[in-house]
Parts: structure tokens; C-alpha cells; sequence
């Protein structure tokens, strides 16, 4: 067992290196490493000696004599010994591979344990020098490069051993064995807990998917800009100015409250938060396991029958009910529930998903989840959380998201000159800015076209973009020209002012593309779909456009375009 004393003097040594994470944790987890009983004679390199002398440096309270140098040296500074049961610990098979080649060296089991990556050359080679531009870096790989090249020092005996050298290489010793088991706490803590989570899950290749996907994403042109939420101003804050929360600093909030709610208007930028904290949990996960695994719900792809949960985490985790629940015990998963809006059943239907998202909430409170919405939305969840909307965007906000969208076309300030302008000067209702309407107007004013000239222009051309990114990014077949957009002209041109209901908008459809002679396509998935865009909403059992002024030019659309002779 490490003593008080040597525990406090570590932590006191190694607390400016370890910034994210607490010392004692780690500490702890360091004696489990060198507790833990193995049923292997050849890893004694995590002993009762190495605890010995560990308190001998740290925390015995009296001189080191003579006769601890060889002690230090032998126990203390053979790190090859300690990786080896480390190795075996995380991933036993990988240790018999060594072993079998005769490459369990300190060298190939850093490598095999992913330790080494920074210091690899593109073709492979590692460089064992540990080179200054390491220093401070989070994964510690200055300190394991030196306390390898120690390792080969005292295995080799190449400098003649001293005094200064022993003290000025403790550090590097025990910052490297401090990482390296905070980096695998749960395969060791694991061996004390039959339900530790390394034990019920391996998540890299489900974290490797969302990872990949989304950089596919990237490379196809995706560019995510950071939008900032704000908590909405009340009577009783109207006072009180915040500058509101990024993606990055999010975590202030979880900190406080693990429970949130993402709520705006469609193409806010919803949706693009959350898949943003979703990879970022990946990337962290893929760095270190016991992070938290990042499951992410698309509500709409669900109806009341098969909503639960808990059911769901099994499937895309692919374990037991018994196993998702000990994760969530755990605080094991990050839970992104978005678009309670998009829920395209019944009311009552939705109602009870509602209520089971509420059940789920209220069962799980240490749990970090976020649930997106819209304002002023038929059904609302009641449960108490911090609920953020998107912050006005200013002209400094403005500029800095068009900036970055426009990249280095041609006539770059021109663009962003001539957006900021519009904005400024767009009188007509519903001109304000978000990530939508932003990517829409950079789309126009890059066209020979330009920019609309009238409000009847702009929300045809607005309803047209939110199509194109449906059928371009999504590869929606539905939101494909002369699809959905013809059936919501012929909807403008037949809906009463209250609306209709599910069934007369299906049954509209199926009129218009039998008129058109349109190819069969799914009507409610062309229902739905312009209900999840916010062309649509459900205001109870009637349906109607969700803004008038869609139905008014798609109206006059519809009349220009001749539908209005089809009836005849």
C-alpha cells in the first residue's frame, strides 16, 4: 500500500501536470495496478517492492540512505517490467503475441498499448528521443520517451548511475506509471469490479462510425460553425447580460446541471450542435475508454411502439438490458435525444413518447443528456433543466459565420459585405439570422441571380434551399425538383386557413400526383419531411403551413404556375 505521506508528496509533485484530472484518482488507481494479484510468475514488476519504494521516496519522512539507490534503481526505474503488467491487464492476447515474437520489450508494449503515436515517423519508425516540443503535452510522451531512455540506462548500465540522475529522472517515473494507469483505470479497476464498464463494453468501433462519418462529412465540404447558446432573458434576469455558451465551453453547464435542452426555430443549428458534442465524445473516448460513449437519437425515427430508451442503447451498443443499465449507473454514456418536434405521430402517441423521455430523465439525473426542440411546440417535456436558446446573432457573429462559410471564393468580401447588408436592411417578417438563412444567402448572393428582391422571392427561394440540403446532403429521393415542392404548391393553393387534417393532406397529395402524373412516392414521408423542415406544423389534430407567408407565396405560386386550371 502507498502511505499518506508519499500520496500527499506525489500529489503535490505531479498536480501542474495532471491539470484535468485529480492526482488522488489517479493515485488510487496506481495502487489497485500494484496490488492487483496476477496469476503469472513472470509480471512481478507491480509488487509489494515497487510500493516499498515508492513510500521510501516519497513518504518516508527521513533521508534516502545508500543502500536505497540500488533499490530505486532495481524496482523503481524498470519501467519495462511495470508496462508489461500493464499489458497483460488490458489485453492479455496482445501480451502472448509478444511474447511469442520475442518483442516483449519496453519499446514494442508502449507501441502495442498506443503510446507512441506521436513520436512516430510516417513510416512507422519511432523516435525514442524525447524531444523538447513533447513537453507538456496531455498524453505525457515526454515523460515515457524519457523514462524509456532511463530504462535502457540502467538495463544496459550505459552512464555510471548517480545521485542527481536518480532525482532528476523520479519524476519522469512516476508522471509516465501516473498516466499510463489513469490511461487504462478500467481494465485495472475492472479486475476489482466484475461490472466495471471496460468489462461490459468495448465502444471503439462504434466510436470509430460516428467519428468517421462525420469526418466523411468534412471532407465533403462540411464546415461546423460554432453557434452560441444563451439562457432566454426573463423578467426576473432581464438584467443580467451572459455571453452565453460555445460548444467548447459547454461543459461549464454540465458541471452544474446534467440535464439540458437545445430549443430554436428549424436551421438554427440544433441539430449540428448536438452531432458536434456527439463526435467530440467519440474523439475522447477513442483517446481514453473511460470517457463517456455518446448515443445519439434522432427522434424522428421513432414512433410510441418501439420508443424505449433503454431498448434502443442495446441495440446500438449491442449488449444486455442488464448491461445498458449498469452503464447508466455508471454515468458511462452521454445521451443526445434530438427533436422532440420531429415526432410525426399522433398527439396522443406523442404524448406518451413525451412522457417516457420524462420517465427516462427523472431515472437518470447524473446522466449527461441534451434534448433539442423547438419553441412554442404542441407538447412540451416537463422537466426541470436549463433551457438554451440561439443568441441573436450580431453583426460581429454575423460576419464571422458568413467569413468562415464563404472560405476563399472569388469576391469573398463582397459576399460577406453584401449578406451583413441585407440583413441590415430586410424589413419584411421572418429576415433574421440564423444558420439556415445565413447558408441561404450566401447561396444566393453567389449566384448570378443575387439576393431576393422581395419578401415573396425570399421565403420561395428559402422553402427551395431547405429542400436542396435535404436532397443533396441527406439524399432524401423525396426532396428531390419536382417533388415535394410541387405537392406544397398544390397544398397552398387547396389548404383553408385552418388547416387539414393528416388524412386530407394525404389525400391532397395523391390528387396532385395523380393531376401531375408525378411518380409514386411516399406521402407521409413527404408529410413528415416538411414537418421535421418546419414547412408544416401540427397545431393538435390540423395541420398548416408553420409560417403564412409560405403559404401565401407558395399560393401565388401555384397561381402563376397554372395549377389553379388543373380543378377544372
Amino acid at each position: 500500500m502507498i502511505n499518506e505521506q508519499a500520496k500527499k508528496e506525489i500529489c503535490k509533485q505531479c498536480e501542474a501536470i495532471f491539470r484535468n484530472n485529480k492526482v488522488s484518482e489517479m493515485i488510487d488507481v496506481y495502487e489497485k495496478a500494484i496490488d492487483v494479484e496476477i496469476e503469472n510468475e513472470q509480471l512481478d514488476g507491480l509488487n509489494k517492492s515497487l510500493a516499498y519504494v515508492i513510500n521510501r521516496i516519497f513518504g518516508s519522512g527521513t533521508h534516502l540512505m545508500e543502500e536505497d539507490f540500488e533499490i530505486i534503481t532495481d524496482y523503481f526505474f524498470r519501467i519495462e517490467n511495470f508496462v508489461k503488467k500493464i499489458l497483460y491487464i488490458v489485453d492479455e492476447q496482445a501480451y502472448e503475441e509478444l511474447k511469442a515474437d520475442k518483442k516483449l520489450t519496453c519499446g514494442f508494449i508502449l507501441d502495442k498499448l498506443g503510446l507512441l503515436d506521436d513520436a512516430k515517423a510516417p513510416s512507422g519508425w519511432i523516435d525514442f528521443t524525447a524531444k523538447e516540443e513533447y513537453r507538456n503535452r496531455s498524453n505525457c510522451i515526454y515523460n515515457i520517451l524519457k523514462a524509456y531512455e532511463l530504462r535502457n540506462e540502467t538495463t544496459h548500465e550505459a552512464r555510471e548511475r548517480t545521485w542527481v540522475g536518480l532525482f532528476t529522472n523520479i519524476e519522469n517515473i512516476i508522471v509516465s506509471e501516473l498516466y499510463i494507469c489513469w490511461k487504462f483505470r478500467r481494465h485495472i479497476e475492472g479486475l476489482y469490479d466484475i461490472n466495471e464498464v471496460s468489462q461490459i463494453i468495448d465502444a471503439r468501433v462504434h466510436c470509430e462510425n460516428i467519428v468517421n462519418a462525420y469526418e466523411t462529412r468534412i471532407k465533403n465540404g462540411f464546415e461546423f460553425v460554432p453557434v452560441i447558446w444563451q439562457k432566454e432573458k426573463t423578467t426576473t434576469n432581464a438584467d443580467v447580460t451572459e455571453d452565453g455558451f460555445s460548444m467548447e465551453n459547454m461543459a461549464q453547464i454540465f458541471h452544474k446541471r446534467k440535464h439540458i435542452m437545445l430549443r430554436g426555430d428549424a436551421g438554427c443549428g440544433k441539430t449540428t450542435s448536438v452531432e458536434y458534442l456527439e463526435y467530440q465524445d467519440a474523439k475522447r473516448y477513442l483517446e481514453d475508454d473511460a470517457n463517456p460513449i455518446p448515443i445519439l437519437l434522432r427522434l424522428a425515427e421513432y414512433t410510441e411502439r418501439d420508443f424505449d430508451i433503454e431498448r434502443i442503447i442495446c441495440e446500438k451498443l449491442n449488449v444486455s438490458l442488464n448491461d445498458a443499465l449498469i452503464l447508466l449507473e455508471k454515468k458511462a454514456l452521454h445521451i443526445y435525444l434530438d427533436g422532440v418536434n420531429e415526432i410525426i405521430i399522433s398527439s396522443e402517441q406523442k404524448s406518451d413518447v413525451v412522457t417516457k423521455i420524462e420517465q427516462f430523465m427523472r431515472k437518470n439525473k447524473e446522466v449527461q443528456i441534451v434534448v433539442t426542440d423547438r419553441k412554442n411546440v404542441e407538447i412540451e417535456l416537463e422537466v426541470s433543466m436549463p433551457t438554451l436558446f440561439l443568441k441573436q446573432m450580431q453583426k460581429e457573429d454575423i460576419e464571422r459565420y458568413v467569413n468562415c462559410k464563404v472560405g476563399r471564393v472569388d469576391a469573398h468580401t463582397q459576399i460577406v459585405d453584401a449578406v451583413v447588408a441585407y440583413l441590415d436592411k430586410a424589413s419584411f417578417d421572418g429576415i433574421y439570422a440564423t444558420p439556415l438563412i445565413l447558408d441561404f444567402l450566401i447561396d444566393s448572393a453567389q449566384k448570378e441571380t443575387g439576393l431576393p428582391e422581395n419578401s415573396a422571392e425570399f421565403y420561395l427561394g428559402y422553402i427551395r434551399h431547405l429542400l436542396k440540403r435535404e436532397y443533396m446532403e441527406k439524399k432524401d429521393l423525396s426532396a428531390a425538383p419536382g417533388r415535394l415542392d410541387i405537392l406544397l404548391l398544390y397544398l397552398a393553393f387547396h389548404m383553408p386557413e385552418e388547416g387539414f387534417s393528416m388524412v386530407q393532406i394525404l389525400l391532397n397529395f395523391s390528387q396532385c400526383r395523380k393531376v401531375l402524373g408525378i411518380e409514386k412516392i411516399d406521402n407521409v414521408h413527404c408529410m413528415k419531411l416538411a414537418v421535421q423542415l418546419g414547412i408544416l406544423e401540427n397545431t393538435g389534430e390540423l395541420y398548416r403551413f408553420a409560417n403564412t407567408n409560405y403559404a401565401e407565396c407558395l399560393f401565388a405560386e401555384a397561381l402563376e404556375k397554372g395549377l389553379d386550371e388543373l380543378d377544372g
